[in-house]
């Protein structure tokens, strides 16, 4: 038998493959060879995602018993390694909406999302994430963003909000309309440069508008490679993409069921970075069992740091695990 198989998993000779309770392993391919219809369907392939070896992601993951994929351990040998699994959110883009028709020569702001989005295709390599929160936002249960961070010190912020024109709704049934926020290229370096209460970000709107600012005051920051950020870019633009400057009045923001953090988590996931909720909803108490998950288990997050923005910036400029996977 191997030794880097599920533990515990009977060996089956004739098919080459692992008895797992109800389902085969293929050790070949990383994969399972029959669905689990209660944890994903083929219909929807990102349903599946979580059976496949660390995320999708194995350089910046790892996967010591085949159950538990978790960032490396700074030092396997000494390291504790048993812990309960990662919780997972499955990262399932929606079937693209057509954008309503527009009288007239203005341009949209759907126009405004697909132009911007398009113009990002290129950029230095990403090296890290900021998982951003503001304790004050969202009535003071906290707003949860994404910040994906290049090598060249430059950021993309994505942050997806509702929108409260319609106090109908939201008051009632708790949905809005929503908009993801965003901004390509920020100097972050020039955002953090003078230590504060608030760091300021200018991010683009759903009109188009480029003078909004956005305020963060902490962040949990991990390490990733290239690859790992550009899945994130890619979840957060079908997002982008997905509901931008319809112009419809879809359920799209809903205060518990997907709100400013589940999406920020789910961009994150899908570049193989999860954030343990703990069972919490509001997103000032995930951020902080996220850390006390770090605080409690600080051999399998090496190098993720968190805290005042201005504060990680400069620890992660002094070492370079921390925007490098090795």
């Amino acid at each position: 038998m191997q030794p880097f198989g599920y533990t515990g998993y009977r060996y089956d000779n004739v098919a080459d493959t692992y008895f797992a309770q109800a389902r085969e392993y293929v050790p070949g391919v990383g994969r399972f060879a029959g669905e689990d219809w209660i944890k994903g369907s083929i219909e929807q392939p990102f349903s599946l995602n979580q059976y496949g070896y660390c995320y999708g992601n194995p350089f910046g993951l790892v996967d010591y018993d085949g159950k538990k994929p978790r960032v490396p351990l700074a030092n396997p040998s000494n390291a504790e390694r048993h812990r309960k699994p990662l919780g997972v959110i499955n990262y399932k883009p929606r079937a693209p909406i057509a954008p309503l028709a527009n009288p007239s020569n203005a341009k949209t702001p759907r126009e405004y999302a697909e132009n911007d989005v398009l113009q990002n295709k290129n950029g230095a390599p990403y090296v890290g994430v900021f998982y951003l929160n503001i304790e004050s936002g969202a009535n003071g249960f906290g707003h949860t963003a994404m910040m994906l961070l290049r090598s060249d010190d430059t950021g993309d912020l994505y942050s997806y909000v509702g929108d409260n024109s319609n106090k109908f709704t939201a008051v009632l049934w708790g949905y809005n309309n929503a908009n993801v926020n965003y901004a390509y290229g920020i100097d972050v370096g020039e955002s953090l440069k003078e230590k504060s209460d608030k760091y300021r970000f200018s991010i683009n709107t759903r009109d188009g508008n480029k003078d909004q600012k956005d305020v963060y005051n902490r962040a949990i920051y991990f390490p990733i490679t290239n690859e790992s950020g550009k899945a994130m870019a890619n979840a957060a633009r079908d997002t982008i993409l997905d509901i931008n400057g319809i112009g419809r009045d879809e359920k799209d923001y809903h205060v518990l069921l997907n709100n400013c953090d589940i999406n920020a988590r789910m961009w994150m996931q899908a570049g193989g970075i999860p954030i343990e909720t703990g069972g919490h909803i509001a997103p000032n108490n995930i951020y902080n069992y996220m850390i006390g998950e770090i605080d409690k288990y600080g051999d399998y997050y090496a190098n993720v740091k968190y805290g005042d923005l201005k504060e990680i910036w400069d620890e992660i400029h002094k070492s370079k695990n921390c925007t490098t996977i090795d």
